[in-house]
């Protein structure tokens, strides 16, 4: 009886040491792994100030612009937001607009059942100062206000955002309420810079923003609710054709939110990696993805195979041919299909930006 007492009393001892082993050695790694932050860290994320844990990007500080102070200030800084509009008129349904604002132009993305368009916007200068993101941009017709995307001053991340402009003789205008559901994200592994020689940037995104509002064609307004990305880029000499690039975006749905791009510079210096967003805003950047383009079409590529050893991702996306659009930019939507952390996509929908292919 005594035996099995003691016996019983180690068994128990080494199970203990053993969960103990387990918690202190592996539960970092499941955690990190499943994106879920510590919740000291993430509590407060959407008040100021807010730093991105694991990296020195501050909010609201780099949220705008770059502190004059910074080494950064002799760069350029973009703002893009992408959003999906889920209208209930039977003949538009599903609108994607992409917006990129550089310091003299912007480029406008517009992909509905029935056309797909960009144009690109020369007037004046962007207006973005240091600190919280308010931002203003000249149309270049003068009967078009200026677009305007303006932070609320009492919520952290959150938006108003106005955008006027024309393609092919219609009149557009878009007035959204953007609101962040999860904190900024940034490729943490890499402090949030890629470094290629001199060129360099830094970037963070808001992702799954919920937005509602209007969208206007010719003066007939559609109200309209969806999801959008918002991004801030900043960095020097991050241009075409010093840099070449395709990236990729997945962000129509909550739980697979995901950035893949391979970036070049003209002295072959390369890197690929992923950002991939979990439902809880956590992140993993995918420091090891591999990018090969499969196929071509027009010099640019035309589909991809996504692929880590790190993670379970195993991706197929190819471009929609009625969809996408070349110029001095491949920019278009495509399909993905595979796995991507541990879940299955079917012609899951990416938006696509691409320049001539590059070896």
């Amino acid at each position: 009886m005594s035996i099995d007492k003691n016996f019983a009393i180690l068994a128990v001892v080494i199970a203990s040491i053993i969960l103990l082993i387990y918690t202190i050695f592996f539960t970092p790694l499941f955690i990190r792994f499943n994106g879920e932050e510590d919740e000291d860290d993430i509590e407060d994320w959407n008040e100021y100030p807010y730093e991105i844990p694991d990296t020195d990007i501050r909010f609201p500080d780099e949220e705008g612009r770059y502190p004059k102070e910074a080494e950064y200030i002799d760069g350029d800084t973009w703002i893009s937001l992408g959003m999906r509009l889920d209208l209930e008129d039977p003949d538009l349904q599903e609108v994607w607009l992409v917006f990129l604002y550089h310091d003299t132009y912007k480029d406008v993305f517009l992909s509905t059942p029935e056309e797909t368009r960009t144009r690109r916007i020369r007037e004046g200068e962007k207006t973005l100062p240091e600190g919280k993101m308010n931002m203003t941009f000249h149309n270049d017709d003068p009967s078009l206000p200026d677009d305007k995307l303006i932070a609320d001053e009492e919520n952290a991340f959150q938006y108003d955002f106005k955008s006027f402009f024309q393609i092919d003789g219609k009149n557009y205008e878009i007035d959204l309420d953007i609101e962040a559901e999860k904190p900024p994200v940034t490729m943490t592994d890499y402090d949030g810079e890629v470094d290629l020689g001199e060129n360099y940037y830094r970037i963070h995104s808001l992702t799954h923003c919920p937005i509602n509002g209007s969208f206007t064609i010719d003066g007939e307004t559609h109200e309209t609710d969806g999801i959008s990305w918002i991004e801030n880029q900043r960095g020097k000499s991050f241009s075409y054709p010093e840099m070449q690039w395709d990236w990729f975006a997945l962000w129509g749905g909550r739980d697979n939110e995901f950035k893949g791009i391979d970036v070049a510079n003209l002295d072959g210096q390369q890197k690929q990696y992923g950002m991939y967003v979990h439902p809880d805003g956590g992140i993993d950047t995918i420091d090891d993805l591999n990018i090969e383009v499969t196929s071509l079409e027009e010099e640019f590529g035309y589909s991809w195979e996504l692929t880590s050893d790190q993670y379970p991702i195993s991706l197929n996306i190819t471009a929609d041919e009625d969809k996408i659009i070349y110029g001095d930019f491949g920019v278009g939507l495509g399909v993905a299909n595979g796995e991507l952390m541990g879940q299955i996509l079917d012609d899951v929908q990416v938006y696509l930006e691409l320049t001539q292919y590059h070896q």
